[in-house]
Formats: structure tokens, C-alpha cells, sequence
């Protein structure tokens, strides 16, 4: 006999690339969705070196920690977060391959 049971249709997802957030000085920082789903939206504080970066990839970076090795405030709105954004690129904490060591 069959089974009752009807095995669920996977939902196909596409990859597709981050957009761009900030961009100084040939430094660009790409927003990151929320558990790699688009639907999910974006983060507040975290950013991607790159476009292709995915969330939990070692380059990913927390702008408060910028902001804090800056000696600046929390940033709160996203003109702030682009204030630190471009201090740390003129500070060279920011690079194109992410936040230096």
C-alpha cells in the first residue's frame, strides 16, 4: 500500500548578490541579509566586504566595533553608521578586504 503522507515541495532559492551600502575611497561594504534570505531583510549594525558574503562568513564585521576602536559613539541611524564607515576607511581600520586585524 502507498503512504498517506505527501513529502513537501522544496521552495528554489536563487543566490544573488548583497547590495552595496557604502562606498569610500574604492572601499565598498555590502549589506548582509538575515540568515541569507532576502525576505528576512538586513542587518542594522552588520556589514560584508563583499557582495558575495554570506551571513557568518569570517570577514563580516560589526560597525560598533569600528565605532568603538574609533572612540566614537554607537551609531544609531544610517547616516552615522556611514560616518564610521568612513572614518575607518580614512583611519585604514577599513579596507577592501574588510576590517584589518
Amino acid at each position: 500500500m502507498g503512504s498517506d503522507l505527501v513529502s513537501p515541495k522544496k521552495m528554489p532559492y536563487d543566490w544573488v548578490e548583497a547590495p552595496l551600502f557604502f562606498e569610500h575611497k574604492g572601499v565598498k561594504v555590502y549589506h548582509l541579509y538575515k540568515n541569507d534570505i532576502m525576505d528576512n531583510g538586513t542587518y542594522k549594525y552588520w556589514y560584508a566586504p563583499y557582495p558575495w558574503s554570506s551571513d557568518g562568513d569570517q570577514e563580516n564585521f560589526d560597525v560598533r566595533d569600528l565605532a568603538k576602536a574609533l572612540h566614537l559613539p554607537e551609531p544609531e541611524s544610517q547616516e552615522e553608521i556611514q560616518n564610521v564607515l568612513r572614518q575607518a576607511v580614512d583611519a585604514g581600520l577599513l579596507t577592501e578586504n574588510g576590517v584589518k586585524d
